[in-house]
């Protein structure tokens, strides 16, 4: 009887370490999955709202550093072709440059990561939600600026606590790796194809004398390498979600 016991034991440990490994591939396909259809739906209506989230957590991060040095923020705006400005005064202006495009994607890997622990996510959901609204009641101008930030206030908010747990695991997951994605392609856009528009990387080399390729370069390996331990801390922590 004992024998069999360990036997049964031993069979059991096996088919839990089978269904992790399988739980692990299962959860990087999902993943891979959900960046190839942000990829196919890029520029369509249903990656749009999301791009705006970023934008605005783009400029939001500007105005963080901006506070945090000793500076004022007079204005945020962003407009529904894509566009966002901070208006700031003081502050470290080379910190407040750099603080745009790191921010977001700070943001966008923390509702990622968050995803595969409830109280966590529910943490910081609620904290970016108050961040949107206390912002969005004394800083922010525009009509596509407040909306997008009310509108993902609310959604932040309620999914924690009243969406299925399945649904809101994927949910902050699709959220967090797409607004990283965004960063990739924005900073791409910004600063190596040719824009002439004023950058945060543009206005760094005024700053530091160094080339604005080079930041752009830099934010590109930083971008590359976050994406890449998000997507080696989803297949470690695999599909399921801790309470």
């Amino acid at each position: 009887m004992g024998k069999t016991k360990t036997n049964t034991n031993k069979s059991r440990k096996s088919q839990k370490k089978k269904s992790g490994i399988s739980n692990k591939n299962l959860e990087l396909l999902i993943i891979s999955g959900i960046t190839l259809f942000a990829v196919l739906f890029w520029d369509t209506i249903i990656i749009y709202p999301v791009k705006l989230f970023v934008i605005l957590l783009h400029e939001i991060s500007h105005a963080f550093i901006a506070f945090f040095t000793g500076g004022k923020v007079e204005m945020i705006k962003i407009n529904y072709y894509l566009g966002g400005v901070t208006i700031t005064e003081g502050g470290n202006r080379f910190l407040i440059a750099s603080a745009g495009y790191l921010g977001s994607l700070f943001f966008g890997a923390a509702l990622f990561v968050s995803s595969y622990n409830l109280k966590l996510s529910k943490y910081i959901c609620t904290t970016v939600s108050v961040i949107l609204i206390i912002f969005a009641a004394n800083i922010l101008k525009g009509s596509a600026t407040v909306f997008s930030a009310l509108f993902f206030a609310i959604l932040l908010f309620l999914s924690p606590r009243y969406f299925s747990k399945t649904v809101h695991s994927y949910l902050m997951k699709s959220l967090g790796l797409i607004s990283s994605l965004y960063v990739l392609t924005d900073i791409k856009e910004d600063i190596l194809s040719g824009s002439e528009r004023v950058t945060d990387a543009g206005l760094l080399e005024n700053i530091s004398g160094i080339p604005s390729i080079a930041w752009g370069l830099l934010w590109l390996v930083v971008s590359v390498t976050a994406i890449y331990f998000l997507f080696k801390h989803s297949y470690q922590k695999g599909t399921k979600l801790r309470k």
